[in-house]
Formats: structure tokens, C-alpha cells, sequence
């Protein structure tokens, strides 16, 4: 994956958002080492035009504790964190373990598919999608909205009911 200026046709990834994040994945890493191995990234960018910005390289980090704090934290920078499991229902009870539930991906089959979509716990569900796995609604197509601690009402901006989050109901009885 080249990691640059994402105006530049064959960068696949941009910087993060803003310093605290780059801060935080330097932090994240550091932590992520001493607990587990990192098999690819890690490592800040600060090459040429890279020096100004906030680049990250992609991160993979296993071998972590499940019981560490980063498998149920919102981290928002370039790190996958990857343990394996013996079945279906038991990455189901894995993922919805969490009190977040944007979104979610998953890679299988037809049978399998419909076992993940009935037992996932988050607001955008992608199933054998290859451009994104967790990522990427479509604005105006898709509603973009999460479950639990990752949204507040439970139906996303983008979509039917997107219109209804920005009104108020009100029943009026007068008697004259």
C-alpha cells in the first residue's frame, strides 16, 4: 500500500486525521509491541512531502490478550488487530462484546453470511465486500449509522430516516 497524498491516483491512503491522532497511533503501537506482535507498519512516515502531515503506515498487530483494552476501543487510526477463532458464533459473541457498533465486515459464505447479519451488533453491516471491508457507505444510498455507544438513535444519516433525526413529534390535545 503506498501511504501519501491521497489526490495522487495511486495513493490507497491519506494521512490521519490531525496530530492527536498520529500521536495516538504511535502510542497505540508502542503498547500493541509489548503485548503482541506487530507483523506489518507500526512506524510514522516523515519522508519529503510526508514530513508535513500525518502519515501512518498500516498496522497488524496479533497476538494481543482478548482481554486487552485496545480489542474494545475506538482507535480510529491504520492498525488491525487479528485473533483467530474456533467458530462463527464465537467471533459474533467476540465482536458484540463491546459497547460500540458502527460497522462491521465480514468474508464467507451465503449460510454464513446470513448467521453474521442475524447476530451482529452494529449499524452498517458489510458482507463479501472487497472495496472495504468495515468501510465505506455510499452518501445518499446507504444510511451511515451505528448501534450502542456509536450512535444515539439507531438510524444513520444518509438514509430514509435521516430527515426524521432533525424533527420533533408532538401530540396536541385542546379541549375548548
Amino acid at each position: 500500500m503506498k501511504v501519501g497524498d491521497p489526490l495522487e491516483r495511486d495513493v490507497n491512503l491519506g494521512p490521519v486525521v490531525h496530530q492527536t491522532a498520529y500521536q495516538n497511533f504511535t502510542e497505540y503501537c508502542a503498547e500493541l509491541k509489548q503485548v503482541g506482535t506487530l507483523t506489518t507498519g507500526g512506524t510514522t512516515l516523515t519522508d519529503g512531502a510526508r514530513a508535513r502531515g500525518f502519515f501512518c503506515l498500516p498496522t497488524i498487530a496479533i497476538g494481543v490478550p482478548r482481554g486487552h483494552r485496545l480489542w474494545k476501543h475506538e482507535m480510529f487510526v491504520p492498525i488491525l488487530m487479528v485473533e483467530p477463532v474456533q467458530s462463527l458464533d464465537e467471533a459474533l459473541t467476540l465482536a458484540n462484546d463491546t459497547e460500540y457498533g458502527l460497522t462491521g465486515g465480514f468474508f464467507g459464505s451465503c449460510d454464513e453470511s446470513q448467521e453474521y447479519l442475524k447476530g451482529i451488533e452494529v449499524g452498517v453491516a458489510y458482507v463479501n465486500r472487497s472495496q472495504g471491508a468495515c468501510t465505506g457507505a455510499w452518501p445518499g444510498y446507504q444510511s451511515f449509522g451505528g448501534w450502542k455507544g456509536s450512535g444515539a438513535t439507531g438510524k444513520g444519516t444518509g438514509g430514509p430516516y435521516y430527515l426524521l433525526s432533525y424533527m420533533r413529534e408532538q401530540s396536541q390535545t385542546i379541549v375548548q
